[in-house]
């Protein structure tokens, strides 16, 4: 594989001016970097010259229903060993099952391994009734094919982690 430019100049021990700046999606230029050479590594170790990656990721969230409203914390993970972009969706249904609180965060670019943590708050308390929590990652690289979700029950004055 050919580069432009030196990638070990991209490097944290050889460089800090290229390593350090962060990208659009809040991590180093520099881990991007390294995860590229490592690309290239399993690609040109692979037997049959095709890409030896794997695109998977996971999502849970914990919801809590005290107090005057919901409070909620959705992680997600790139498990897989190449970049994912993706939206991150987390959505409360009610007992009739029409949305109560929808969320979406479009175009989350993930190193592999890497994890994010997302905080929701919805003011109003719950009324009577099984409410569904439903917390799902839509991703792929180079374009979102899958998706990893998890739902759970949650009443009022409870608490739930989905599964």
């Amino acid at each position: 594989m050919k580069f432009n430019y030196d990638i070990l100049n991209y490097l944290q021990n050889y460089s800090t001016m290229w390593y350090s700046p962060l990208t659009p999606t809040g991590f180093h230029q520099g881990e991007a970097a390294g995860a590229y050479l490592e690309s290239s590594m399993i690609w040109a170790a692979s037997s049959d010259g095709t890409v030896a990656r794997s695109i998977d990721a996971t999502t849970r969230a914990s919801v809590s229903a005290r107090g005057t409203g919901i409070t909620a914390r959705q992680t997600v993970q790139n498990t897989g060993s190449t970049f994912t972009k993706g939206t991150v969706r987390f959505g409360l249904y009610g007992p009739t099952g029409r949305a109560v609180k929808s969320w979406s965060k479009g175009n989350v670019l993930m190193m592999p391994g890497q994890k994010r943590t997302y905080s929701y708050n919805y003011s109003r308390k719950l009324g009577g009734g099984a409410y569904r929590v439903v917390a799902a990652f839509d991703f792929g690289y180079p374009a979102p094919s899958r998706r990893a979700a998890t739902q759970a029950t949650l009443r009022r004055g409870g608490s739930t982690t989905t599964r």
